[in-house]
């Protein structure tokens, strides 16, 4: 592999022109790990040039409303860029829960569990606007006739402060 100074320089030069290719195959083939790995290192280079974030992840977050379910590397990319830019990103994810079907429900799961995951406790209450959203959307999500569904929104609530999340959860118990 190239050192990181010279791995920057080369996406900063040729980021624009591999950006497209990269963002099909990672479409056409949402577990592939080369196009992702290529897409992470891409992301950051083309963001910092001014592009505007919501075109340059659009390819990614179209690939999200595939039928089957994305792989771990991929959930966990757009987790990071949910973190990153969740005006762009979680629109997409949140409207993922409301999906007809469970692969795309457990596909928009899988990247809040990772988020959460990702952020901790901590930084979640420090985004106290961010943690009430992700409680309100996961919520209807522990019903789900989905078991593993279920099982990722149990997971998100805990990595959830607790009397906030005690709080949303308190009217189900009764």
């Amino acid at each position: 592999g190239l050192p990181p100074s010279e791995r920057s320089a080369f996406f900063a030069r040729h980021g624009p022109r591999l950006f497209h290719p990269v963002a099909a195959a990672c479409a056409a083939c949402t577990g592939a790990a080369l196009p992702l790995a290529m897409l992470r290192a891409l992301l950051p280079a083309l963001l910092r040039t001014g592009r505007d974030a919501s075109t340059v992840l659009q390819p990614l977050l179209d690939a999200l409303q595939t039928t089957s379910r994305t792989s771990a590397a991929a959930a966990a990319l757009v987790a990071e860029l949910a973190i990153s830019h969740p005006a762009v990103v979680l629109p997409d994810v949140l409207r993922l829960l409301s999906s007809r079907l469970a692969s795309q429900r457990a596909n928009g799961l899988a990247i809040l569990h990772a988020a959460t995951e990702r952020m901790g406790l901590r930084q979640l209450t420090e985004r106290s606007r961010l943690a009430e959203g992700l409680m309100q959307a996961v919520l209807p999500m522990l019903g789900d006739a989905e078991l593993s569904s279920r099982l990722l929104a149990a997971g998100i609530f805990t990595h959830l402060e607790p009397p906030r999340a005690m709080a949303s959860l308190a009217p189900l118990l009764l």
